[in-house]
Parts: C-alpha cells; structure tokens; sequence
C-alpha cells in the first residue's frame, strides 16, 4: 500500500490575546485540520517557577517552564502521526510560547506569527477579566457552567503576603492604580507578559532574517475580527502553495 503522505503543521504564535484562537479556529476551519492548544500543558500551579520583583513575588505563567514540554512535544507528533493516517494534509498548533521549544519549531512547516499592539493585547486581557468575573461573581474560581475565573490575583501571587504587596504597590504606581481593582493585573502585564512578548518578537524576527526554512507569515494590527479575517486569507494563500 503507498505511504501516506505527511501531513504539514502550521503553528500560530503571538501575545497572549492577540488573536491566535479565532485565528486558529479560522485557519483549522479552512484547512479541515485539528488544532492542539499549547494552554492544555500548563504545569500544575504548585509547580509554576517563581519570580521574585523586589519584596514580592509572582507566580509566572508566561515563561518557557511553566509548560510541559515533553508532553506537549509526545502530544503534537502523536497528532500529526494520526492526522496523517486519515488523510488530513494539515495540523494546526497555538501557543503564545511556541517559538521556545525548539523540538516543537523543528516540527513546523509554516509560521503564522499575530502581531498586535500592546495596548489592543492589554484592553482585550483587561475585558477578559472583567467577563470572568462577572461569569464568576463569587471568586470561587468557577461556576454553574464550568466558567474558570482565572484573572484572580491570588492565582498569580504564590502567598497571602505576595497578595498584599502586589497590591499595596499596583495601587501606588501611576501606570497601574488607573485601572482600579484591575491595578494588579496591569502590574503583572507590565513586570511579566510585555518581557514575554517581546522575547518571543524577537525570536520571530530572527526566524525571518535567517530564512528559516518555514513558511513565516506576519499579521499585524488586527484590531478586529474582520481585519483577521482578512489576513487569515492572505495567509491561506500562501500556506496552500506549500
């Protein structure tokens, strides 16, 4: 019996809310391809690294090791393995810290890096939490319908103490009390997702500069869903010529 052909993998990078799940969602729609979520390998939160900011600490869910590699890694290729036994000519991954496994960049044809601004990133992580909780009104951390509110600072501050001095020092800097009873995620946004992002910019950048043997597509500004709609076509094109 002839071989089945491989089938390629797409993997879909950018700041937390940039965009890459309506991305993804579009994309696997279009290509008939299953998706696997880089949120699902998550480490438990006790054991999340620690990061100490003066007198305080965070719990950093945005760094390379709070992600289970290997079994992200066992998890796509297994994917793409059964993919290709059923025909399917595509594989989709999402993941805000893809680009720092190089295991999972080894297995990539095609790149669609979501660039977005900082502050449209920012409003939609602010707008999400204020849905969580308003899903979650108790702050028990779920409700009737399986909603996780997971926008709660003492998710992110390992103890009682790190609590209150995250929020002692969210409500004293001029670029976070602004947001009120949201001054602390602003906190975390600036002290560990903004460091994140750019981390992972770069390492996309540097893709691009040395011709990495993937196909690497931008998508900038896509402030709404139609303008990703938009470049979600632009990009099929490319990808279909694969």
């Amino acid at each position: 019996a002839e071989m089945a052909k491989p089938c390629r993998v797409v993997g879909i990078a950018g700041v937390s809310c940039a965009g890459k799940s309506t991305l993804s969602a579009e994309v696997a729609k279009a290509l008939d391809a299953p998706v696997l979520l880089q949120d699902c390998f998550f480490l438990e939160p006790d054991q999340l690294p620690i990061q100490s900011f003066g007198d305080y600490r965070w719990k950093n869910w945005d760094c390379p090791d709070c992600i289970d590699w290997l079994a992200f890694v066992s998890a796509l290729k297994e994917l793409k393995e059964t993919a290709t036994l059923q025909g399917k000519r595509w594989v989709i991954v999402e993941g805000f810290l893809l680009l720092e496994n190089s295991q999972v960049v080894s297995l990539l044809d095609a790149l669609l890096v979501v660039s977005v601004d900082g502050d449209i990133a920012w409003q939609r992580r602010l707008d999400r939490a204020k849905a969580m909780a308003v899903a979650d009104p108790t702050g028990t951390g779920s409700n009737s319908d399986g909603t996780f509110n997971y926008e709660r600072v003492e998710v992110y501050a390992p103890t009682k103490a790190d609590e209150a001095l995250v929020l002692a020092k969210s409500d004293c800097l001029s670029s976070t009390k602004v947001f009120g009873e949201y001054a602390w995620l602003r906190l975390y946004y600036e002290e560990v997702v903004m460091p994140c992002a750019r981390r992972q910019k770069a390492k996309a950048d540097k893709l691009v500069r040395e011709h990495w043997r993937a196909h690497v597509v931008e998508i900038e500004n896509s402030s709404t869903k139609e303008m990703m709609l938009q470049a979600v076509d632009q990009a099929l094109k490319q990808i279909k010529n694969l």
